[in-house]
């Protein structure tokens, strides 16, 4: 049976995040997956400072506030 660290480990394989070593049950981060390693907690930080501004400030939002009002 497949555990679900076997699936992911699948995964970033298939990806090129992630490289086999050897016959043993060894593996290295790709150059790949070391960039976006060093990049996603950024872009996290980003979009939750984005959701953050909208929701203290939804007069800056240019979202109707009523569905009938946009049509």
């Amino acid at each position: 049976m497949i555990t679900g660290y076997e699936t992911e480990q699948r995964k970033l394989r298939a990806k090129g995040l992630v490289d086999r070593v050897s016959i043993q049950m060894r593996y290295r981060v790709t150059h790949e997956g070391t960039r976006l390693a060093a990049v996603l907690p950024s872009l996290a930080e980003q979009l939750c400072n984005s959701i953050i501004g909208l929701s203290r400030y939804p007069e800056k939002c240019n979202a109707p506030e009523k569905l009938e009002t946009s049509f």
